[in-house]
């Protein structure tokens, strides 16, 4: 991807669900686990799907992978940024976790705006 408006070209014409599987797999056993439970997958599947995600659901795989960036930005490491992902927060008023809250586009405003808290030492 060279542009935002080329990503937003590939969420419409449908993201290969084999990605949803590639990045499941990148991540460790905890964040894993709510990664396939948010997008109802089996990364342990012996078949890739053919199929493409619709485009709600291509829009929710990138705000999982914005935030796994931003994340590991701040906190230095992909391990930190998934514990950091799998762990509730009680900033966000329920205190579910980074990944299950990012799959809104509400969720996933209150979520960057908690990284950038984090970043700049602001507390709520």
């Amino acid at each position: 991807m060279t542009s935002v408006f080329q990503l937003v070209d590939w969420i419409g014409a449908g993201i290969p669900q084999e990605a949803v599987f590639r990045l499941a797999n990148r991540l460790s056993s905890p964040s894993r686990e709510l990664f396939t439970q948010a997008f109802d997958v089996d990364p342990h599947a012996s078949t890739l799907s053919k199929h493409t995600l619709q485009p709600f659901e291509g829009d929710a795989l990138i705000r999982v992978a914005c935030v796994l960036v931003r994340s590991t930005e701040i906190f230095g490491s992909e391990e930190l940024a998934e514990e950091f992902m799998a762990r509730k927060n009680m900033t966000l008023r329920d205190g579910r976790p980074i990944l299950m809250a990012i799959q809104s586009c509400v969720g996933f405003s209150l979520v960057m705006d908690v990284l950038t808290r984090i970043e700049t030492g602001v507390t709520p």
